[in-house]
């Protein structure tokens, strides 16, 4: 059942997507650096797009908004080796909106994992877990679980933490 790991990196399309919302100074720098064009408005634009399909994605569990996903987990597999290979030193790999890690392979495998998981849950849609309503409420636990473990295996586990405090 794919449809939870699709969940996983939908959540953490929501989150990296309100983060560079929020903050799309440093990821412009970053995009700018490696010689692309890119402003803080752009940088929203396309935080608002992951937030979209994000939400889309979790709404639906559609082959097309899991094809919308997989094309963005692509585009920033791309961009993350890229900067990898590239000689510029970046002090951010921009998926947060903030200085926080600079790219790395971790990075990379998280971006590819999210190509190869929604493009392969594309194939098992028919289980919709909207006729699930015990599956929903799981799926949701497992969503948080893995969006908090993504986020601090790219380094800003302190932030979560902080973010999750009463």
């Amino acid at each position: 059942m794919l449809q939870v790991p699709a969940m996983i990196f939908s959540g953490l399309l929501l989150v990296t997507g309100v983060s560079k919302a929020m903050r799309p100074h440093d990821t412009a720098s970053a995009v700018r650096q490696l010689g692309l064009p890119a402003t803080s408005l752009l940088i929203r634009l396309l935080a608002v797009g992951e937030i979209g399909v994000g939400v889309w994605v979790v709404a639906t569990m559609s082959t097309v908004s899991l094809a919308a996903q997989s094309l963005l987990y692509g585009v920033f597999a791309v961009w993350t080796w890229a900067a990898i290979r590239s000689d510029t030193p970046l002090a951010t790999c921009g998926c947060l909106g903030r200085p926080d890690t600079p790219p790395y392979g971790g990075h990379l495998a998280i971006n590819v994992i999210g190509v190869v998981v929604s493009f392969s849950a594309m194939f098992t849609v028919g289980d919709a877990l909207s006729d699930q309503p015990l599956g929903v409420v799981a799926a949701l636990v497992v969503v948080s679980a893995g969006v908090w473990l993504a986020w601090s295996i790219m380094g800003d586990g302190a932030r979560v933490a902080e973010l999750t405090r009463p």
